[in-house]
């Protein structure tokens, strides 16, 4: 299988397998989460955004990046 063969399976597969794709997802959401809260350096940083807020834009940004690479 040469690698445009591989990409494709694997685009295919992240459309077809909801369960791989939230695997895929929750690990693209929690490194950009991971790397708001290393470079939070004040408490303005963190006035701005609870946990909550960001768990929802990490997951959000997530799915658009997914999105955006299967298309």
């Amino acid at each position: 299988m040469n690698k445009q063969e591989v990409i494709k399976q694997f685009f295919n597969i992240l459309q077809e397998d909801e369960s791989y794709r939230r695997s895929w997802k929750d690990n693209i959401a929690m490194s950009f989460k991971d790397e708001f809260w290393r470079t939070c350096t004040t408490h303005k940083h963190l006035d701005l955004m609870d946990n909550e807020t960001l768990h929802n834009i990490t997951n959000a940004s997530a799915d658009n990046f997914l999105n955006l690479l299967i298309k």
